[in-house]
């Protein structure tokens, strides 16, 4: 059962919701009795704070910086393992050619040296032969298979698999697997927890989250200002 079954990690972070609502601080202290006793509702920003960062356009704005929809495989013992900072192999894609969002493609690349590899379209069944760097013309545009500095010659004539995913599907699945909460009802503290097969990439989820929702509130700020 261990050996067949994917493990699944943990990450966690905390954020501080501020509050620039002038005299917000002191209501919130006077209205605490009723709180106490259920007659009026307690914070309400934190409850709206949780809704916006489990919205999916700021899932997909992660998954878009992140290039989560594509993923990489390695072939091992006895099952395939997903891979994401320590992948061999990575697609590049060239700006402005990433495909629709509703369609999803899937490659076999064996590396037969540092240089060349092959390809073989899954969808398709087609096969040919490139060098790493090489420009390819795929349905949806252009791109090309790298090596990274995770490279090495024991994954010489072993397959990997490099497939792209519909960013609405994943941000789906990501968002059952982030939870979020109230630290106490008496602090402006959420903890977010999310829960990947890859420890690396559930803390880049993370962080690319947190730094996206300051991003959007430093904007709606500013907005504020030139309006006024």
């Amino acid at each position: 059962y261990l050996r067949y079954t994917v493990p699944l990690f943990e990450a966690s972070a905390t954020v501080l919701i501020k509050d620039d609502k002038n005299g917000k601080s002191s209501l919130r202290d006077e209205l605490s009795a009723f709180e106490d006793l259920g007659i009026l509702a307690s914070n309400q920003d934190l409850d709206n704070e949780i809704e916006i960062l489990k919205s999916r356009s700021l899932m997909m704005e992660v998954i878009n910086e992140l290039h989560l929809n594509v993923r990489y495989y390695t072939f091992g013992r006895p099952i395939h393992h997903e891979r994401f900072e320590t992948t061999p192999i990575k697609l590049q894609l060239i700006s402005n050619s990433l495909p629709d969002s509703s369609q999803e493609f899937s490659w076999n690349i064996l590396p037969t040296s540092n240089s060349d590899y092959t390809l073989t379209n899954k969808m398709s069944g087609e096969t040919s032969q490139h060098r790493f760097g090489d420009t390819l013309r795929f349905e949806f545009g252009y791109g090309c298979f790298t090596t990274t500095t995770h490279f090495n010659p024991s994954h010489l004539n072993h397959n990997f698999t490099a497939e792209i995913v519909s960013p609405e599907k994943l941000a789906i699945q990501f968002l059952e697997n982030l939870k979020i909460t109230a630290v106490n009802k008496d602090a402006s503290v959420l903890k977010l927890v999310f829960r990947d097969a890859l420890h690396d990439r559930a803390v880049a989820v993370l962080n690319s989250l947190i730094a996206i929702h300051n991003k959007h509130a430093i904007d709606d700020k500013n907005q504020i200002s030139r309006n006024t």
